[in-house]
C-alpha cells in the first residue's frame, strides 16, 4: 500500500520522506527547531530552509510536518483561526508567532489544537516542574482529514519528550469494475499515523 520514493536529509534538523499510498503523494517532514536561547540568527535560517522545503512540493501533494520545533503557541488563535483550533495551552511566544505565520504562508494545519483534551494530553515535553508544549504535527493537502491528536502521557520517544500521535485519514478514488465498462468514482479512506520524535 505504501512505497518510499525518495528520502532526503538535508542536516541535523531536517528531514523529508516521500512516499505514495493510493494515489495519494505525501511528503513527510521530520524537523528539530534549535533550542530557546540560540541566536536568533539560527532559529531565523532553521524558518526560512523550512519554508523554502515545503515550497517546492507540488501543490497537488499533501505536506506533513511533524516534529520539535521548540516553540510555544499558547492558547488564544485570534489572527490564525484558519491554522490553530483553540486548545493549545500557556501564553504564546515570539518564535509561536514566527510558526504561526509560517503555517498561514503554506496552509498548515496545527492538528493538536482542533481537539479539547485534558491539559495531560496537550503536555509535550516535561522536565522536573517544567511541563510545555513543543512538539506539534502540521499538514496541508486535498482529501488529507485528522481524526485524532494526542499526547501520551509518559510515554518518551526520547528523553523528556511524550508521544504525540496524529491519526490521519485520506480519501482515495477507487476504480470500480462493472459489467459494461469502468468508472470512477467511489471512495474509502486509510488511516496513517505519523509519530513525532526527533531524528
Amino acid at each position: 500500500m505504501e512505497s518510499v520514493i525518495e528520502v532526503i536529509r538535508w542536516d541535523d534538523r531536517m528531514m523529508k520522506i516521500k512516499l505514495v499510498v493510493g494515489e495519494k503523494v505525501l511528503n513527510i517532514f521530520s524537523v528539530y527547531a534549535p533550542q530557546q536561547g540560540r541566536p536568533d540568527e539560527e532559529k531565523e535560517e532553521f524558518r526560512e530552509k523550512l519554508s523554502d522545503r515545503i515550497s517546492e512540493v507540488s501543490r497537488g501533494d499533501i505536506v506533513i510536518v511533524a516534529g520539535d520545533m521548540n516553540v510555544h503557541i499558547g492558547r488564544d488563535n485570534g489572527g490564525y483561526e484558519e491554522v490553530m483550533g483553540g486548545y493549545g495551552i500557556g501564553q504564546k511566544n515570539k518564535e509561536g508567532e514566527q510558526m504561526l505565520q509560517l503555517c498561514q504562508l503554506h496552509n498548515l494545519r496545527i492538528w493538536k489544537t482542533w481537539f479539547m483534551k485534558r491539559e495531560e494530553h496537550l503536555i509535550t515535553f516535561k522536565s522536573g516542574d517544567t511541563a510545555t508544549q513543543i512538539d506539534y504535527i502540521m499538514s496541508r493537502g486535498e482529501g488529507v482529514w485528522v481524526q485524532n491528536c494526542k499526547v501520551i502521557p509518559g510515554e518518551e520517544c526520547i528523553t523528556q519528550h511524550w508521544l504525540l500521535c496524529a491519526d490521519l485519514v485520506l480519501k482515495m478514488m477507487m476504480k470500480l469494475k462493472k459489467k459494461r465498462g469502468e468508472r470512477y468514482g467511489d471512495s474509502k479512506t486509510l488511516t496513517y499515523r505519523e509519530k513525532s520524535r526527533r531524528n
